[in-house]
């Protein structure tokens, strides 16, 4: 791949020691180091610690929106590279880097992604401001932790 500046960089796709190959992503943007262990610990009950699902955590909306950026720019043209956009993003509110509503716009106003997004914030109002704002799925962040979002999670990550 040829960078702007002329340089290049080459990423190839490897199958080393898992036991499934991941052909599926979730996003989870949540600052709080503990709510991301509480968080994980629940998808590795429903997708397994390597399955075919892969599960990335970015602690600000500045971080997710330049993973998202960059799964744009890398993702795959020629096949190469074949996971594209996460299946789903379980987004917190209240973040250190812009919040959850400026990802959301971002998502629609820049990325012109249309990605399923699950509420997870403790706080319902901003769970609410979500919703309002192009969340697909409401979820309090206990609900997300305890399994209440596992069948919709199971569903758009077929």
């Amino acid at each position: 791949m040829n960078t702007e500046k002329g340089a290049s960089a080459e990423f190839t796709l490897l199958h080393r020691n898992r036991e499934k190959f991941p052909s599926r992503s979730i996003l989870v943007v949540e600052d709080d180091l503990s709510q991301q262990i509480n968080i994980g610990t629940r998808l590795v009950k429903l997708f397994g610690g390597q399955g075919e699902v892969i599960v990335v955590f970015c602690p600000s909306a500045v971080d997710a929106a330049s993973y998202l950026i960059g799964l744009r720019y890398f993702s795959s043209e020629n096949g190469e590279f074949g996971m594209g956009y996460p299946r789903a993003i379980i987004l917190d509110h209240d973040l250190q880097i812009g919040d959850g509503v400026q990802l959301l716009s971002f998502m629609r106003d820049v990325l012109r992604a249309s990605i399923p997004v699950l509420t997870a914030s403790g706080i319902p109002s901003n769970n609410d401001r979500l919703m309002q704002h192009g969340a697909t799925h409401k979820f309090t962040k206990d609900q997300v932790i305890c399994g209440d979002a596992d069948q919709i999670l199971l569903e758009l990550v077929k």
